[in-house]
């Protein structure tokens, strides 16, 4: 169940019942994959499947935090060695947005022209852009996060992260986030 905080100075309740339908959802989406009949768009995803608060920075404790991002590099893997026929030229990446959490995703990918963009493999340009209201900017993060965590990459999968800088007028504050993509493998994909 995904559910978002709409009240986040709240305390939270209820945590090991939260963790536990994270742990049985995520456990249902390893062995899933996307219908043939999505195989011909970019890609098809899984949010993660969890209240926000429980993996909160301010309420998540630091050991499920750090099992949600393993559970998700885990659930990518196990999709990927199960891959159905016809299915070969798909991709599989857990997509890790840090410290939130939240944005976070398992994704399946069928379109190599929209699968580079997260691919880390490919070197990705560092830019700032201008919007109305504010700016965005990349940059490579001062720490490797999954090696932070413990995170081990399981057998033909690679690993990337990118930090973002995000400046908003309306709220005259600075955002800072980290994403981080553990992907397959590009010799692992036929065609």
């Amino acid at each position: 169940m995904r559910r978002l905080d709409v009240k986040p100075q709240k305390t939270l309740r209820g945590r090991t019942r939260y963790e536990r339908a994270f742990r049985r959802d995520m456990a249902w989406i390893a062995g899933q994959f996307p219908e043939a009949r999505y195989w011909p768009g970019d890609y098809y995803n899984w949010k993660i499947p969890v209240f926000e608060k429980v993996i909160s920075p301010r309420h998540g404790s630091p050991e499920f935090r750090r099992e949600v991002v393993d559970t998700l590099v885990r659930t990518a893997h196990q999709i990927a060695t199960s891959k159905p026929v016809g299915a070969g030229h798909a991709r599989v990446a857990a997509i890790v947005d840090w410290p939130w959490l939240f944005g976070s995703e398992v994704c399946v990918f069928f379109d190599r022209d929209y699968e580079r963009r997260f691919d880390p493999e490919v070197d990705h340009p560092l830019s700032r852009q201008e919007f109305d209201g504010g700016w965005v900017e990349t940059s490579t993060p001062d720490q490797d996060l999954l090696t932070n965590l413990n995170i081990e990459m399981p057998d033909g999968f690679a690993k990337s992260g990118i930090a973002f800088t995000e400046y908003d007028e309306d709220d005259d504050a600075i955002y800072r986030r980290e994403q981080w993509v553990a992907m397959e493998r590009i010799e692992r994909i036929t065609t």
